[in-house]
């Protein structure tokens, strides 16, 4: 095996690892650090269902910003519908149906066009 190809194997490896590990870092660190600012908004945190998850921005938790849909458990055990929510670092706001943080604008679009960091969106 010439140098060149075992230099061309060791640059692809770490390329692959490095993509592991920022996957890794977002699906168990990031992802569920920001979820837990909008478990905090929730009367009945343990039911919560996620979906339509998105985060833009670059790579840190105070560097973007995630956006979605939770459902979770009113205060009389049913399920109150899917509301939007965005948080940003360890702000969160959601659209609950009594009318509180309710915005007819998508905050996570205009973040990712005015935002910095704009190519590093996942």
């Amino acid at each position: 095996m010439s140098p060149k190809t075992k230099v061309a194997i060791i640059v692809a490896a770490s390329f692959a690892s490095l993509v592991c590990a920022a996957i890794a870092y977002r699906s168990f660190v990031l992802l569920p650090s920001l979820e837990a600012a909008v478990l905090n908004q929730l009367k009945d945190p343990e039911s919560a269902q996620f979906k339509d998850l998105r985060y833009v921005g670059n790579w840190t938790k105070f560097g973007g910003m995630l956006c979605g849909k939770v459902n979770a458990k009113n205060e009389l055990g049913g399920y109150a519908g899917f509301s939007r929510f965005w948080v940003l670092g360890e702000s969160a706001f959601v659209d609950h149906q009594d009318g509180t943080y309710v915005s007819s604008d998508d905050p996570c679009a205009e973040f990712e066009t005015k935002g910095k960091w704009w190519w590093l969106r996942w």
